[in-house]
């Protein structure tokens, strides 16, 4: 099969297979393949694939982001505001009220 193929000097008509058109796109992507060898051992092959795992930094990446929290919304942090407001407000109508115990607020250290 042949494939026209974008490379930094302009299109190529190659004779390549589509194997390497998906490893160059993988490539980019961050995604690690790697293509069994004629007569390679499964355990050769694992030992292969994961070198190059962790060679490619993709574990690395993947740690980093795992416990991302994006940043809350304009409109979430409006709405925290306000609760935070609201919850206020009845603190201190239950302290006029006396049916809260003032506490003694600690200082930080």
């Amino acid at each position: 099969m042949e494939f026209l193929r974008a490379s930094p000097s302009g299109w190529l008509a190659s004779g390549e297979s589509v194997w390497n058109l998906v490893l160059g796109i993988c490539n980019f992507l961050g995604m690690v393949y790697v293509k069994r060898r004629d007569r390679e051992t499964t355990p050769s092959l694992l030992r292969r694939f994961t070198r190059r795992v962790q060679s490619s930094g993709v574990l690395i990446r993947a740690r980093r982001t795992r416990f991302f929290v994006s940043k809350p919304t304009k409109r979430s942090r409006r709405e925290r505001a306000l609760k935070r407001l609201e919850l206020l407000k009845e603190r201190e109508r239950l302290l006029k009220l006396g049916k809260l115990k003032e506490t003694e607020r600690r200082a930080w250290s």
